[in-house]
């Protein structure tokens, strides 16, 4: 999707969406990483 931020140039919000996956990515494997220990933490 070609979609542009508050009319920026569509360079900028590509950035911006990459961004914006890339720190998605980093919040869902700190999420596993959480439910991972939490589940050892409670078996244990």
């Amino acid at each position: 999707m070609n979609v542009t931020y508050r009319g920026q140039p569509e360079g900028n919000a590509m950035e911006m969406d990459l961004a914006e996956r890339f720190f998605l990515g980093l919040a869902f494997i700190g999420a596993s990483c959480l439910c991972v220990v939490f589940s050892v933490w409670m078996l244990t």
